[in-house]
């Protein structure tokens, strides 16, 4: 009885809203999908370390990484309610909490290549998308972007080089409506799963593969049970950081700025970090005997998601010519 309310207590202590420990002091927790390693992980660890240097110590976060707070969606919705301070979480899924400009940023094949994505996140379209949380009143603040990278197909039982080849396999999605669809459109079966159910699905059959980055896939040791890597450059995935409202509400226009200041601090590290991490994971991946390959055809799967993009592009036609122009 007394261990089960010590850990009834330790429960309750994680889910507390923004707390302060001392009369100025303030504690923020940060709910992280990704693993330790992971460079979404890095990114979280560098902005606490902004953070706490611009505040002179006054302000902590409190990283919570590998979904020790939920899964990506349950952690928007927290984040929401205001009982997780801050979290991070791709555009598509971020979409589907009334934000379907959000999609743009997702669309297969959107972009042509990393400098190209930020050329467009580092413009007016980035600025708007980026307060966008807040202007459609989700009870979300926007503070800044992430790239991982391309997200490319992995499979258990042999390599992908056609887009036949995908017909009917079972092929893990996030809950995101659009990466639902991106799956589909290549021709597999799309499984929707939370990220922290795949290993033990690939290894039971649930699921035949999943579509990750270079570094995710590396981190999460997928390898293990899925050895085949197709570099089908499907997405660029882009993720949004993002504040409670009712937590951004508490703080003072002071400490405001100093969130702001380590979010621009933390993109600009991102981008950086992110080839690196990227860069790294796949010469890992080789030496751990993954089998990667490029994909023939890529026309095929580019039309084969042709779909995919005039659905979630509809009405944003506008927004889609200026970032092909950026090209």
């Amino acid at each position: 009885m007394k261990k089960a309310l010590i850990l009834m207590l330790a429960l309750i202590l994680i889910a507390l809203p923004m707390t302060c420990t001392a009369e100025s002091a303030i504690r923020l927790r940060y709910a992280e999908l990704a693993e330790t390693d992971h460079p979404l992980t890095a990114d979280a660890r560098y902005f606490a370390q902004r953070v706490e240097e611009l505040s002179g110590g006054r302000i902590t976060v409190d990283i919570y990484d590998n979904a020790q707070l939920g899964a990506e969606k349950e952690a928007v919705q927290a984040t929401q309610m205001g009982t997780i301070d801050i979290c991070r979480a791709t555009v598509t899924l971020l979409a589907d909490f009334n934000m379907p400009v959000l999609n743009v940023l997702g669309l297969p094949y959107i972009f042509v290549s990393r400098d190209h994505c930020w050329r467009v996140l580092d413009s007016e379209i980035g600025d708007r998308l980026r307060a966008c949380p807040e202007e459609q009143g989700t009870g979300l603040v926007g503070l800044w972007f992430a790239e991982e990278g391309s997200r490319n197909l992995i499979t258990v039982d042999g390599p992908v080089t056609t887009i036949d080849q995908l017909k009917g396999r079972k092929i893990r999605a996030n809950n995101a409506s659009l990466m639902i669809d991106v799956v589909n459109a290549m021709g597999a079966s799309a499984v929707p799963m939370a990220y922290t159910e795949v290993y033990t699905s690939l290894q039971s059959g649930v699921i035949e593969g999943l579509e990750n980055i270079p570094a995710g896939y590396n981190s999460s040791s997928y390898y293990e049970v899925a050895p085949y890597y197709a570099l089908t450059r499907h997405i660029t995935s882009v993720s949004m950081i993002v504040m409670s409202e009712t937590s951004w509400n508490r703080l003072s226009e002071e400490d405001r700025e100093i969130i702001r200041q380590a979010s621009k601090d933390t993109e600009q590290y991102a981008r950086v970090s992110a080839q690196e991490f990227d860069d790294k994971a796949m010469q890992e991946l080789e030496s751990k005997g993954v089998k990667i390959n490029e994909v023939e055809d890529l026309e095929a799967w580019i039309e084969a998601c042709a779909p995919v993009r005039e659905k979630y592009g509809a009405g944003y036609e506008d927004l889609i010519a200026d970032i092909d122009a950026m090209r």
